[in-house]
């Protein structure tokens, strides 16, 4: 293959990867600091916003952010999701923040932030409002039932 093809080739490659990545649109993002490192039992973070196209596909992502006082490999959350049509969707979601040595895996110095993809390619059935409510789901370990550590909470909604 001569020079020429070759650069040819390698550019319709580079062009191909910078189409697909800028192929995601955020249309909403909320970020949540919690005051002192601390999720407490009873605060349930609330992200409500609105969707008019009901035909285009959504990722929805979540950035977590957490310090080196965080106590858990993991940390559970119960997710509900609440639609137009007063439709509820419960679930119990699993986000790993070290492994298996107790590493932190996320990015960062002494605090790290780590992204997971919560919904991929969902459809939204109605226009109108939605609302994704968070609870932390970990075990008591104190009366309050807070957990320390976590920092802040990232809501991203992507339209592919």
């Amino acid at each position: 293959m001569s020079f020429h093809k070759t650069l040819l080739s390698f550019f319709a490659l580079v062009s191909i990867l910078f189409l697909y990545a800028c192929s995601q649109k955020t249309e909403f993002i909320y970020s949540h600091d919690f005051l002192s490192q601390e999720w407490k039992k009873d605060e349930a973070l609330a992200v409500t916003f609105s969707v008019d196209d009901t035909t285009a596909l959504y990722d929805v992502v979540l950035r977590l952010t957490n310090t080196n006082d965080y106590p858990y490999a993991n940390l559970y959350l119960f997710s509900t999701i609440f639609v137009p049509n007063n439709t509820q969707i419960r679930d119990t979601v699993e986000f790993f923040l070290s492994d298996n040595a107790g590493n932190w895996i996320g990015k960062g110095w002494f605090s790290y932030t780590n992204t997971y993809l919560f919904r991929r390619g969902i459809r939204f059935p109605q226009q109108g409002e939605y609302t994704f409510l968070f609870e932390q789901a970990m075990r008591c370990k104190n009366k309050q039932c807070s957990v320390f550590g976590i920092k802040k909470i990232e809501f991203e909604l992507q339209k592919r």
